[in-house]
């Protein structure tokens, strides 16, 4: 049976997002690769759904607060068994033993994975007797309950259930039955991704809560992308390079932890960072030696997650002449080599920012989310260096892709003597003056008014107290202008393994992950499970791509990078997502 896009992400979406029994381990079973899909316009990205609330499938809103703590297998069986349907030969949602089928549907063919089911909820259930969150969530008055927040939760493959994403708004708060907003949002519901179950669902701050020194982090920074079936392109998206199509396409699945509200994760430089990838490169890959040769064993394939490096610890890069800034310095130092920053603007009178509009959502000539401007404006770059790294010391994955945020709710204040002007205050409350300021601030101070950033701005914050205006729902500075580029990912995997325990860093410890009866794979307590295919992908060299014969590193979409019709640079025509919804205020 053939099924349309549309039907396929809402299939994707129902069949992952079922509640599952307890899966504390992992399994990834090898993929078979069926060429013959045929299915028109795969080549084009899935809908990704934001902001949906929830999906309206009969029985699946049965396990409420009546229901007992858990959820029940059986239960969960039947609804797998009634959702499932055949894509192109393989059974979504088919039970296997006690693995759950998932089918990854490419160009060339479905690759087909047998891995643990995910136990979750997505309002559908109070979290596990004796679950305790470490992120707090607080609601203003008139937001969704903690009771309501506390329903959307996911069980990691280590066991421990921690939070995960929740839509911005609820039709009914299971304590008032009214209407509610939660004032943050959290990207893409996971579950519109095919990797969804594959991954092992998204927990948030699963790397934190294994790290030594506990790194806590806020709930509302935690974002999550997905990108479905994007064409991977030969060529630098952001550059001149000459650009074009790498013949294979890749589903990403990542999360990271982005606080762009505050002064904390200035000086912290470890963040969350969770990605899942997977791709059909190997058909398209040109034979190039012994790891270049093409076949169905050598796909890109990667599920790992670290608390990761962000920059240096106490240093980021302020203003636009990308001035490096100390700061009170927390986290650790980036691996030798790495390529990582972060990049905050400056509140000053004659910043470069200050010209340019907030971007406005448009739909591109390719069909995918754009905006207008091709300027950069006020732009919060973090760029992260994500490896994992074995114990005799070789990396087997590297990643070094973007995350920017468009409207950030804070800006870097320098000293009067670097050029600042606004008056440093404590915006956090914790009784020490801030090197930062909110973004609302220089919209409201004589010297910049009426700046192109500022047009659009409600003339009603003005009577407001600083305080009241940065957290206000009406300042358009709240985050949820975010675009992301993959740039490029380094398989280099020649262990002859796929399963690896990791410290908190990525880095591989003594312990080996440990396989039982059923194809589980575990780590020992405080360890992360990773998972890496065994091979070289060569996206970064040594091989030639699609219907080209030059070499040429793999480090784009090709949907990311067009203008007008013709191929260009295009740091403001990559993954531009536009999250902004009713009741969003700062912090998120």
């Amino acid at each position: 049976m053939r099924m349309s896009r549309a039907w396929l992400a809402v299939l994707f979406s129902l069949i992952a997002g079922c509640p599952s029994e307890p899966a504390p381990e992992d399994a990834f079973v090898v993929a078979i690769d069926a060429p013959g899909l045929d299915a028109p316009g795969l080549d084009a990205p899935m809908p990704t759904s934001p902001d949906a609330p929830g999906l309206d499938a009969p029985g699946l809103d049965a396990a409420r607060d009546d229901a007992p703590p858990g959820l029940d297998a059986w239960e969960l069986v039947r609804e797998i068994d009634a959702a499932r349907t055949t894509i192109e030969g393989c059974e979504e949602g088919l039970p296997v033993g006690d693995l759950v089928r998932t089918c990854v549907p490419f160009p060339t063919g479905v690759q087909q994975y047998d891995v643990p089911r995910v136990e979750d909820s997505f309002d559908r259930a109070p979290p596990p007797m004796g679950t305790t969150f470490d992120d707090v969530y607080t609601p203003r008055r008139g937001e969704c309950s903690v009771r309501q927040h506390d329903r959307y939760w996911v069980r990691a493959r280590n066991g421990h259930v921690y939070r995960t994403w929740h839509p911005p708004s609820e039709p009914a708060d299971v304590e008032t039955g009214l209407p509610c907003t939660y004032g943050h949002e959290h990207g893409n519901d996971p579950r519109s991704s095919p990797l969804y179950t594959w991954a092992g669902g998204i927990a948030f701050g699963i790397t934190g809560s294994v790290a030594p020194h506990y790194r806590h982090t806020d709930h509302t920074s935690h974002k999550v992308f997905v990108q479905n079936l994007w064409e991977a392109a030969v060529g630098n998206g952001p550059s001149d390079d000459p650009y074009y199509s790498a013949g294979f396409h890749c589903y990403w699945l990542s999360k990271v932890h982005q606080d762009t509200h505050d002064g904390f994760a200035i000086g912290n430089n470890e963040h969350e960072y969770q990605n899942n990838l997977m791709c059909d490169d190997g058909f398209a890959r040109h034979p190039s030696g012994p790891w270049g040769a093409s076949g169905p064993d050598r796909h890109t394939r990667a599920s790992v997650r670290a608390l990761t490096t962000w920059g240096r610890p106490g240093e980021f890069k302020a203003c636009d002449g990308l001035v490096i800034t100390p700061a009170t310095g927390m986290g650790r130092e980036p691996v030798s080599g790495s390529d990582t920053n972060r990049e905050i603007k400056c509140a000053t009178p004659e910043a470069g920012w200050l010209y340019a509009p907030l971007p406005r959502e448009i739909v591109s000539e390719t069909g995918h989310t754009d905006y207008a401007r091709d300027t950069r404006g006020i732009d919060e770059l973090w760029k992260p260096w994500m490896n994992v790294r074995t114990r005799d010391g070789h990396d087997i994955f590297v990643s070094s892709a973007y995350y920017v945020v468009r409207n950030p709710p804070r800006l870097y204040n320098p000293l009067p003597s670097a050029g600042g002007y606004l008056a440093r205050r404590d915006w956090d409350g914790d009784g020490v003056e801030d090197d930062w300021v909110p973004t609302i601030e220089v919209c409201f101070d004589a010297r910049t008014r009426g700046m192109a950033a500022c047009s659009g701005v409600p003339a009603s914050l003005a009577s407001m107290s600083p305080e009241e205006r940065w957290l206000h729902v009406d300042s358009p500075f709240d985050g949820t202008i975010r675009l992301i580029h993959p740039k490029g990912t380094l398989l280099a995997n020649e262990t002859g393994r796929e399963h690896f325990c990791t410290s908190y860093t990525g880095q591989e410890t003594a312990d080996d992950p440990m396989p039982d009866g059923r194809g589980y794979y575990t780590c020992p307590e405080g360890q992360l499970l990773q998972y890496v295919a065994s091979t070289q992908n060569l996206w970064g060299y040594g091989a030639a791509w699609g219907t080209h014969t030059e070499e040429g590193h793999v480090g784009g979409s090709m949907v990311n990078a067009r203008m007008g019709g013709t191929q260009a640079p295009g740091y403001s025509h990559e993954w531009v997502f536009f999250f902004d919804a009713p009741g969003i205020h700062a912090p998120n």
